[in-house]
């Protein structure tokens, strides 16, 4: 499924042979569980793919890989995707990372052609909080 290798949601891969995971992956200190990804979409959730199998693969550049992905997978163009996880709309790429670094990272993902004004009303609430690229620019310089 295309050429980043993140395969196609629900498909499992083989796993790691016990030990080789992290300690986020650790269930009670012996057996190490899987932190699969979890997308929701149009009233469907997919089991992704293994963070941390796929962050050792590919690195730094696993965020934009994913969401290239969904606009493959899902049919939803890059600019129309809203990602949200469980602390709202996913707006920086430093949101995805933290999604990707948690326990469970679990995705939902909306195409913005048809969300309904509850979640375009919180998104914009949220993109209006962010510091503008100009103004942390100007502030830098002064």
């Amino acid at each position: 499924f295309g050429s980043s290798g993140l395969g196609r949601p629900g498909r499992r891969r083989r796993r790691r042979p016990p030990g080789r995971r992290g300690p986020r992956g650790m269930c009670h200190g012996r057996v190490p569980m899987p932190r699969d990804l979890r997308l929701d979409f149009a009233g469907r959730s997919y089991r992704w793919f293994d963070v941390d199998e796929m962050a050792t693969v590919h690195g730094t550049s696993l965020a934009p890989m994913l969401t290239e992905d969904v606009m493959q997978y899902f049919k939803v163009p890059l600019e129309y995707q809203v990602l949200c996880d469980a602390e709202g709309p996913l707006v920086r790429p430093a949101d995805l990372r933290r999604l990707l670094d948690s326990a469970a990272p679990r995705l939902w993902l909306f195409d913005a052609r048809h969300i309904g004004s509850g979640l375009r009303s919180q998104c914009e609430r949220r993109l209006a909080g962010l510091p503008s690229p100009q103004g942390a620019a100007g502030a830098a310089a002064s």
